[in-house]
């Protein structure tokens, strides 16, 4: 299957793919936070489909929009720590690997924030959801030269990878 990984705020693919590691096939990593754009892509590029979807933050934003019109394009979706914002709803019934890192502090986990619940209800109401969890906050940052870098659990990767390819092999 096709995977397209989206990038959250503050980030670009590059810092996305450095974060994510080399560990999980990516064939495309989006170049920014267009969800039109990145819809239009997946239209415009059917016999690729269906897609496995991979977003973090914001990234996986756009795949809830995506969803909205286009769910039958999509194979699979992992959805790391993400906001719904907007949406009350996620059409389609494909599977859902939903991740949620875990801090020390559990009053700064993103699932227990309002926009969390809201996330997993929403996804939950039509998707079969497989949940991990990841070690760390919601973002990296690195001083030199600043900039905000995801933070991606690597230890989740083989996991992840045996999810991807159970899903993969369930529907050719």
């Amino acid at each position: 299957m096709y995977t397209i990984a989206y990038h959250g705020d503050g980030a670009t693919p590059q810092k996305l793919a450095k974060d994510i590691g080399p560990d999980i096939k990516i064939n495309h990593y989006w170049p920014n936070l267009n969800k039109q754009q990145a819809l239009n892509w997946l239209i415009e590029h059917p016999t690729l489909a269906p897609f496995n979807l991979i977003g973090y933050s914001r990234g996986g934003y756009i795949i809830t929009h995506i969803t909205q019109t286009h769910h039958h394009l999509i194979n699979a979706a992992i959805l790391y720590e993400i906001p719904v914002l907007e949406y009350n709803q996620a059409p389609g019934t494909y599977p859902v690997l939903m991740i949620w890192n875990k801090s020390k502090n559990q009053n700064k986990d993103r699932k227990n924030t309002p926009e969390g619940q809201k996330t997993i209800k929403v996804w939950s109401q039509t998707h079969p959801i497989t949940n991990l969890e990841g070690k760390g906050g919601h973002t990296r940052y690195q001083y030199w030269p600043p900039s905000i870098r995801h933070n991606w659990d690597q230890t989740l990767n083989q996991q992840i990878n045996h999810w991807l390819e159970t899903v993969n092999l369930q529907n050719i």
